[in-house]
């Protein structure tokens, strides 16, 4: 608390969110949950490929 006291001196109405659950989480998220999805199995995939940013030629 004393944190708090110090960062938001002068700020009222402070809302503390628990992120904690799962339902928190999705409620939230910016993205939609077949793209994550779809991301993750991708990123599972014995076919993906990992590429080297400094071996990438720029345009």
């Amino acid at each position: 608390m004393a944190m708090f006291e110090a960062f938001f001196k002068d700020v009222e109405g402070i809302e503390i969110i628990d992120t904690d659950s799962k339902k928190a989480n999705e409620e939230q998220s910016p993205y939609n949950s077949e793209f994550v999805e779809m991301v993750f199995k991708s990123a599972n995939s014995k076919k993906s490929v990992e590429v080297n940013p400094n071996d990438v030629c720029e345009v």
